[in-house]
């Protein structure tokens, strides 16, 4: 648990010093009174530190335990220091809920007196975050069940958030508390009931939030974002890590990573791309009935243990647009809207236990083909964000109990460090 600790500090403060560099030019007058005066700072045009605002509507994608899906938010501040924020979320068909938060930001105050930065919302802070969802949700592969719930949770986050130029935002943290699942009903093939009650859980979460903003704010004219990305970068290989999503509490633990590597093809628009996603997820339930199947009068009380894994590798040709008139205006680096295809195998296990009574274990390998969009941008010196939707369909199955299926879309938003 310390190491995990000291690697969650250890990566915020690299991210926050690496989204804290500045490049400025300075006016200087030897004579006279004039002190030094900041004409242009990279990290004010970015994260927009100077405008003013006091209100902000945020609407994007969130990856964390507690809180996945689109969602949408109103911040409101109360004072330069403290806001208040309010949102509704959802994933898909399977979770739905909403959401509270308090936030402290503590260095405001003394950047407003120091005129490093307007009263807004690009700051670090310290907050209080509360969500209520409910579950609709279909398991398959495993269970063919249709659990029912509701969850509430409560954190203490510390986190870091910053505007994107006029209309984007990130927010990027960690949290830790607790939260109590109520009202799930199973039905498994084995035919088991889990009773209504309370059951609390601790955590320890990565949590980031990214996505669109409109405020009280006049947005910029003619920003010079090249000059300030870095579009001119020539770099021709590129390590990508992203931020990682990550669950540890007492029933439950959930780890979301990836790495690739990009590598351009001489001075053609072409690049490969080599990626490997991997999650795995998992929880524990105490204290469980089952009813022996085909016998409703047979009762029998344990313990369920569920883990499931997915590894994906891909290989991504990828073909960058407008080459010929970036490489005319000196912009030949590893950004910018692509297409692509996408070669993925997979492979995932899913497995559950109860007691010594009923084990089930399940693992698929197949290969995926379909065609990509995107668009990725490197941020400063070792930041990158690439975003991209893919359809893909299943050309290939190594299991034998597993049907070739439909084609399947799926975005991807990944945010991150490159190298």
């Amino acid at each position: 648990m310390k190491k995990t600790l000291l690697t969650f500090y250890s990566t915020l403060c690299i991210l926050n010093s690496t989204l804290a560099q500045t490049d400025s030019l300075r006016y200087t007058q030897e004579s006279g009174t004039l002190k030094e005066q900041r004409f242009i700072d990279r990290y004010d045009y970015v994260f927009m530190t100077k405008e003013p605002t006091k209100w902000m509507l945020k609407a994007g994608y969130s990856s964390g335990g507690t809180m996945s899906g689109q969602f949408v938010q109103y911040e409101n501040k109360l004072s330069p220091s403290f806001s208040v924020g309010l949102g509704a979320y959802f994933e898909r068909s399977i979770n739905s809920g909403f959401f509270g938060e308090i936030r402290w930001y503590y260095e405001m105050k003394k950047r407003i007196a120091e005129n490093k930065s307007a009263n807004n919302f690009s700051g670090n802070y310290f907050g209080f975050f509360s969500a209520y969802n409910t579950t609709n949700q279909q398991i398959i592969n495993l269970y063919q069940s249709h659990p029912v719930g509701a969850r509430q949770s409560f954190e203490i986050r510390w986190g870091l958030q910053r505007r994107f130029f006029n209309h984007g935002f990130a927010d990027l943290g960690i949290s830790l508390g607790g939260i109590s699942s109520q009202k799930l009903d199973y039905n498994y093939p084995v035919t088991a009931v889990l009773n209504s009650g309370i059951k609390a859980n601790f955590f320890l979460q990565t949590n980031w939030r990214m996505g669109v903003a409109w405020g009280d704010f006049k947005p910029s004219k003619n920003i010079p974002t090249c000059e300030i990305l870095r579009c001119y970068d020539t770099q021709k290989d590129l390590l990508k890590i992203a931020w990682p999503s990550i669950t540890l509490g007492f029933n439950q633990f959930n780890l979301n990573m990836s790495i690739a590597y990009e590598h351009k093809l001489g001075k053609t628009p072409f690049s490969l791309n080599l990626q490997t996603d991997f999650r795995i997820n998992g929880f524990v339930m105490n204290d469980i009935n089952f009813v022996v199947q085909n016998n409703p009068t047979q009762t029998e009380k344990g313990n369920i243990l569920s883990v499931n894994s997915r590894l994906s590798n891909t290989l991504q040709p990828r073909f960058y647009l407008n080459h010929r008139r970036r490489l005319l205006e000196g912009k030949e680096g590893l950004w910018g809207w692509y297409l692509a295809a996408s070669l993925s195998h997979i492979y995932s296990n899913s497995s559950m236990k109860f007691n010594s009574s009923y084990q089930d274990n399940r693992t698929y390998s197949y290969l995926t083909l379909g065609p990509t969009a995107g668009f990725q941008q490197k941020i400063f010196k070792h930041g990158y964000l690439d975003f991209n939707a893919t359809m893909t369909r299943p050309i290939h199955v190594f299991s034998n109990n597993l049907n070739i299926g439909d084609w399947v879309f799926s975005p991807n938003l990944r945010l991150g460090f490159a190298f």
